[in-house]
């Protein structure tokens, strides 16, 4: 199975992200991310307040394949532990994984590189990307924010 494991934050703004000379119009990266990037789920780490305030967007889109996975707020290392765990029993042996850092606590990326490096050993997961959608950067950029891969 393909996944998408993506992180909503607090916000939502109407953006234009760029990827492969291609422009994708979304009001948090995942909207975008789904129009160029093949898969059979979408898990979208959100807390409480995320799954109010943002995961709407991507609930409109009633796209079944889309499924909100609550996290806590990430305030202890506890809590790290708890979305580092909750993550990865999501993903099933073999499984590919699309990594999706852009929206979250800072803390996320890190975690994130933690999640691929430990699903890669444990479960043979394959891991076909990390996107960040740069929205800092659409002000250099004719307001059209880059993809990039990490």
């Amino acid at each position: 199975m393909k996944q998408i494991i993506t992180f909503l934050g607090l916000n939502a703004k109407e953006t234009i992200y760029s990827f492969e000379g291609k422009n994708y119009k979304g009001n948090v990266f995942a909207e975008a991310l789904r129009q160029f990037c093949d898969y059979d789920s979408m898990l979208v780490c959100v807390t409480i307040e995320a799954k109010n305030k943002t995961f709407p967007v991507l609930n409109s889109l009633e796209d079944e394949r889309i499924q909100a996975v609550a996290i806590p707020n990430g305030e202890t290392t506890e809590e790290m532990w708890e979305t580092f765990k909750i993550i990865t029993d999501k993903v099933n042996d073999n499984d590919s994984v699309v990594f999706d850092i852009t929206h979250g606590l800072r803390s996320l990326p890190f975690l994130v590189f933690l999640f691929a490096a430990y699903l890669k050993a444990a479960k043979n997961v394959t891991i076909d990307a990390i996107y960040y959608g740069a929205w800092e950067l659409n002000n250099s950029n004719n307001g059209i924010a880059p993809v990039i891969d990490l």
